[in-house]
């Protein structure tokens, strides 16, 4: 089966499968105390941070791994936030 991704985390064996990465970030939140983080949160602050700081959904979607449909999902409420932000500036 042909390579679809590019691997970022590994071992000295090779690219870390998906129990692997999980048990590693378990670890790594319980050595500092971040136990309520968990993958999908590390993912979802990660596209809100890069969307702060102007990035497209195309680059955002390129670090994530995700389509940018899912994008603007995990970014919604910050956009929203922006929106209305604008609009209530645009009253006065």
């Amino acid at each position: 089966m042909p390579k679809r991704h590019l691997t970022i985390l590994c071992d000295a064996d090779g690219p870390l499968n998906y129990w692997q990465a999980r048990y590693a970030m378990s670890e790594a939140r319980k050595e500092i105390v971040a136990q309520s983080y968990d993958i999908h949160a590390l993912r979802y602050t990660a596209a809100v941070e890069l969307l702060l700081a102007g990035c497209s959904d195309d680059l955002i979607a390129a670090v994530t791994g995700q389509s940018e449909a899912m994008v603007r999902h995990y970014t919604r409420h910050v956009r929203q936030k922006a929106r209305a932000t604008e609009a209530q500036e645009r009253r006065r």
